[in-house]
């Protein structure tokens, strides 16, 4: 019966909510499909609906326009401190920002760090999440950052749990970063 009802709810909001979509990104379209992740992310995994969130990391919004040099090793030989935002339960990357202020560039500004946004399906389970981050962040830092980078994670509600999980699991399968956390 729920997975009818959700079958039945994502055919009518697939159109508007596929990213690929006529419909802009708005924080609106994003919020509700976090939202809808969160409620019945699982389903919307194992029948591989295109409405199901995949995990990434995204950098800064205010960095955007230039990732290649944000994202680049330091040319200083000093280590980068990247600072990893992990969002609760039916929430989205975006949802760090509020009423003009954005945490992740507040804090970067303040202490030097690299912020990313971790967007990830939150209907999954803490475990699968925390696996799929701890690889994620991995490949991640493989491609961006050092050996002697620094990395903090700052994570609310389910995503502390998550980031809690992932570190656990990296350590486990001996992660350069769990090293560098």
């Amino acid at each position: 019966l729920v997975g009818g009802v959700i079958g039945t709810a994502a055919s009518v909001l697939e159109p508007w909510l596929e990213a690929g979509s006529s419909k802009p990104e708005s924080p609106e379209r994003e919020a509700l499909l976090a939202a809808l992740n969160g409620v019945f992310g699982d389903h919307l995994a194992r029948s591989d609906n295109p409405l199901a969130l995949p995990m990434e990391l995204r950098p800064a919004e205010s960095t955007q326009a230039s990732t290649r040099s944000s994202l680049s090793p330091s040319a200083s030989g000093h280590g980068a401190r990247w600072l990893i935002l992990v969002h609760g339960l039916c929430m989205n990357d975006r949802q760090w920002h509020r009423g003009g202020h954005d945490h992740g560039r507040e804090l970067a500004r303040a202490h030097g760090f690299r912020p990313v946004y971790l967007r990830y399906n939150t209907g999954l389970s803490v475990a699968d999440n925390g696996a799929q981050f701890a690889e994620t962040l991995e490949a991640f830092l493989q491609r961006h950052g050092r050996a002697e980078d620094e990395v903090v994670i700052l994570g609310h509600s389910l995503g502390g749990l998550v980031a809690r999980s992932a570190a656990g699991q990296a350590r486990a399968r001996r992660y350069r970063w769990a090293g560098q956390l």
